[in-house]
């Protein structure tokens, strides 16, 4: 008997909690044996940390954020984890950049021309974020602030990915600084519930 075909993504974890719809899929084969402790608190806090970004991003005034809560609209994107070989071909594919990234983004809304039709539909597609589990496990120690937890590494890769699907950027120093900021505000809201 032949061994069935493995799907090419796995859904994970997935929040409904108003706003966000945040579904989360893991990309390529599974893991050989139970899942490391970093994946498993990953997962395990995933919609308590969407539901804590989105919170931070609406009480910082981003204006997607504040549209899309104006118009009583739920929100939703797919975040795929992906490993370092996959995110390199997207990223040379979309970025034609050679190698592996921490995160890459597919936004639907914020850069959409259509907008304000976007607002007549009950859920807005935010689009994709991409991470790289790999990318975090190699870097995770290079920064302090995350004390080696690979997990929450990871969320804040997440939350730099919705920033991205919410029409924020870092294309000057002040921009990164304030994404940056945004970021650590959602770490610390999650860091203080848990």
């Amino acid at each position: 008997m032949q061994n069935a075909p493995q799907p090419s993504l796995l859904l994970l974890s997935e929040t409904q909690a108003p706003p966000l719809i945040a579904i989360l899929f893991w990309q390529g084969a599974p893991m050989s044996s139970s899942p490391p402790p970093w994946f498993r608190d990953f997962v395990a806090g995933f919609a308590d940390f969407c539901q804590d970004a989105i919170e931070t991003f609406i009480a910082a005034g981003i204006p997607q954020a504040l549209d899309l809560r104006a118009n009583g609209q739920r929100w939703e994107a797919e975040i795929i984890l992906v490993n370092d070989a996959d995110m390199a071909e997207l990223n040379e594919q979309y970025r034609q950049k050679t190698g592996a990234t921490d995160v890459l983004t597919f936004s639907l809304f914020a850069e959409s021309p259509q907008r304000a039709q976007w607002a007549r539909l009950p859920t807005a597609q935010l689009g994709s974020v991409f991470l790289s589990w790999e990318w975090a496990l190699a870097h995770v120690d290079e920064e302090p602030a995350h004390r080696g937890d690979a997990a929450r590494f990871l969320r804040e890769r997440l939350a730099h990915g919705l920033l991205h699907l919410l029409g924020r950027h870092h294309d000057s120093e002040d921009a990164y600084q304030q994404v940056v900021s945004l970021q650590n505000q959602a770490l610390a809201q999650h860091d203080a519930r848990r």
